[in-house]
């Protein structure tokens, strides 16, 4: 719906074209939405209008989730027992993202309403609604109308829309390497074979979600990293792992300081060698990685020392190309674990610092070679791991159901591509994807 003046809906679209938008949620309660319709959503942080406090900063409060928006802290029902969130598009400029869960948005002129979702409790009054009760009602809307960036179920809510951009990928040659999103600095580290031997990094800055510019540092990693992708520590450092084959030692490590573009070598894996195509992940201070055995190895930031925590990963015969994540919000040390053979099923490494570490495996229901994987959080409870294969299907396995699902309208690229380009951008809701041959990234929205 429009519900701003002519003057700020004109405003906002030339915003728009210049940043782009994101959608998102905003949940308030049922008496003010009279007014929140006839004089558009307002910044009452530090005035008498303040409903629930301003514990970020001020601005306009606002979640990537529904279900954190829909909660009866924000989305307060009346005594008839109705609740209402507001679908609301924003800028994609000068968002302050606290956290996962929260954003807030200074400038009125960034925010305006687009939809109302409407939740009526139909068994009886209620003098409260719980958050868990509106998820249930509004996905049915949701899914209804077609709004993707619902929190409820990815197993059958994601799908995806290719936007091609002009964000440039610096070089058409996109074996051997990785790519990794810096989503402070809106950036994409990334990485291939050429000439090079995966020694230079091109380093491209989104000025908007479909455009931005590549710079090449040339020769900017001293060693051969082809078929380890970089790891991102979230922060500011990328790491980088020597490759073990064409007359390589294959133990050599690094990492890039996002801030300078300088390369600093850290501490050799002492003992053997990286994993051939194996990725790793960066996990409350520490870098895990697998070795040539399929023996998990942390590298200690803090001490520049390696150990092995004493996992030993299941094998096969494609074992060496593993791929190794973790979850940023995840408190605990939980890391999980899928090798190129997917039918081996995916693993959850349970790591304590007083005991060895425990696997737990999925149902290893999946048929073909693992081409990308990766990790998405639906919700502060869900966590879902998305699993491309080389067949061209794509799974998603939910971690409170424990099952797999084939997710038959996700289909994000088509023709040949490699490994380990695939990155997330979670307050965009979008994929950027680089396939072989490509001389731009392209973005799939969820």
């Amino acid at each position: 719906m429009l519900s701003s003046p002519p003057e700020k809906e004109e405003k906002f679209r030339m915003l728009r074209n210049q940043y782009g938008s994101l959608y998102a949620f905003h949940g308030s309660s049922t008496e003010n939405w009279h007014s929140i319709v006839r004089n558009v959503l307002k910044n009452c942080s530090g005035t008498k209008l303040e409903m629930v406090g301003h514990a970020y900063g001020p601005g306009i409060y606002m979640s990537p989730f529904l279900s954190y928006a829909a909660h009866d802290t924000y989305a307060h029902a009346d005594r008839t027992g109705m609740s209402v969130v507001a679908v609301v598009e924003v800028i994609n400029h000068n968002i302050n993202k606290p956290n996962a869960y929260v954003w807030t948005v200074e400038n009125e002129d960034y925010v305006v309403t687009r939809m109302l979702l409407i939740f009526k409790d139909t068994s009886g009054r209620k003098s409260q609604i719980t958050g868990r009760d509106i998820s249930s009602k509004i996905r049915d809307v949701m899914m209804q109308y077609g709004v993707s960036q619902d929190s409820f179920d990815l197993s059958y809510m994601l799908t995806c829309k290719c936007h091609p951009t002009t964000v440039p990928t610096g070089t058409k040659d996109a074996r051997s390497g990785g790519a990794v999103f810096d989503e402070k600095r809106n950036m994409i580290v990334s990485t291939c074979h050429g000439a090079s031997g995966c020694r230079d990094v091109f380093i491209t800055r989104l000025s908007s979600l479909d455009a931005g510019t590549t710079e090449c540092k040339a020769g900017l990693i001293p060693f051969s990293c082809s078929s380890h992708p970089p790891v991102f520590d979230d922060d500011k450092y990328v790491y980088f792992m020597e490759c073990s084959f064409e007359g390589n030692p294959g133990h050599r490590f690094g990492r890039i300081d996002l801030d300078t573009l300088m390369f600093e070598e850290l501490a050799p894996l002492p003992g053997s060698r990286f994993a051939m195509t194996a990725s790793g992940c960066c996990h409350h201070g520490r870098v895990f990685m697998a070795d040539s055995d399929a023996v998990l190895c942390m590298y200690d930031v803090g001490t520049n020392s390696w150990s092995r925590p004493g996992a030993v990963l299941p094998r096969d015969n494609d074992w060496t190309r593993v791929r190794v994540l973790s979850d940023p919000e995840d408190d605990a040390n939980h890391l999980y674990v899928m090798g190129y053979d997917s039918r081996s099923g995916l693993f959850r490494v349970i790591i304590d610092d007083d005991t060895a570490p425990v696997l737990e495996s999925t149902p290893p229901v999946l048929c073909d070679k693992l081409r990308e994987f990766l990790l998405v959080r639906g919700s502060p409870t869900e966590l879902f791991a998305i699993a491309a294969l080389k067949n061209g299907s794509w799974y998603c396995y939910s971690f409170s159901k424990k099952e797999w699902t084939l997710l038959p309208n996700f289909a994000p690229y088509a023709g040949a591509f490699n490994h380990n380009y695939l990155v997330y951008s979670p307050s965009a809701h979008s994929f950027y994807l680089r396939k072989n041959d490509d001389d731009n990234w392209d973005r799939y929205s969820l």
